[in-house]
């Protein structure tokens, strides 16, 4: 006789795959494998949230229990999930004095601020500080004056916020992720096709970090909640009953 699927995997398995391409349809511009892990990580997050409060309520626990243990784990799901989809805006970088046919993050010379440089087609180097002073605009540089921008050990977070959609048809593009003892930001830089230079930041100080690592604690005790269902179901014999026993 055909095994019932419980309602907890019926639930996560629609509301994740709902979720899931929600996210994915978002953010097709990254590159396939992360775009894929993006996705199933947020919509699996999500449909095990859900499926969470929906069997708590099933099996009639005390209101107490999911109140203290669903609603925190719908905050927890629904936060990183939501973090997964597009945050702030593109900012249209000021007209080069050249055409351009390539870009990048960079460190600007001599300054702590971040700049993007690019290339002309005549070999020239051109750069703009990104968060300099009002009015900054667009210089020549030589190829020693600026290093790549960034630290190593850094690395993207689950919960760092993504870039929403670039306003055009991109043909050149940088990414960079910029770390440091109490701050980390992400940054993008795009080239269209009709020449505009776009750039897009997102940037945690301290408090946030710490929130997000208070976040992956709550996760992994969401995760010890869920395991005595996923055991039960998963063991020889296990059934519906079994689950109705916790």
């Amino acid at each position: 006789m055909r095994r019932k699927v419980p309602v907890f995997w019926r639930v996560m398995a629609a509301t994740g795959f709902c979720f899931a391409l929600l996210v994915g349809a978002l953010h097709w511009p990254l590159r396939w494998w992360v775009l894929v892990l993006r996705a199933s990580a947020a919509g699996m997050l999500f449909g095990a949230t859900v499926g969470l409060i929906v069997l708590l309520e099933r099996y009639d626990l005390p209101k107490t229990l999911i109140r203290f243990l669903g609603v925190p784990a719908a905050g927890i799901g629904l936060y990183i999930g939501l973090q997964q989809l597009p945050n702030g805006v593109w900012e249209r970088l000021p007209i080069t004095p050249k055409p351009l046919v390539m870009v990048q993050i960079v460190d600007a010379y001599r300054t702590l601020s971040l700049g993007v440089t690019g290339q002309s087609a005549d070999g020239a180097t051109w750069m703009l500080e990104v968060d300099g002073p009002s009015g900054a605009r667009w210089v020549t540089v030589e190829d020693a004056q600026v290093t790549k921008s960034g630290a190593s050990g850094c690395s993207e977070r689950f919960v760092m916020a993504a870039a929403p959609r670039p306003p055009g048809h991109v043909v050149a593009a940088d990414e960079e992720i910029v770390c440091g003892p109490d701050y980390a930001g992400y940054y993008r830089v795009a080239l269209l096709a009709d020449g505009s230079i776009w750039f897009w930041g997102d940037f945690d100080s301290a408090q946030t970090e710490l929130t997000s690592h208070l976040l992956v604690a709550l996760v992994a005790v969401t995760c010890g909640i869920l395991a005595p269902y996923v055991g039960h179901w998963l063991a020889p014999g296990g059934s519906r009953s079994a689950s109705r026993s916790l």
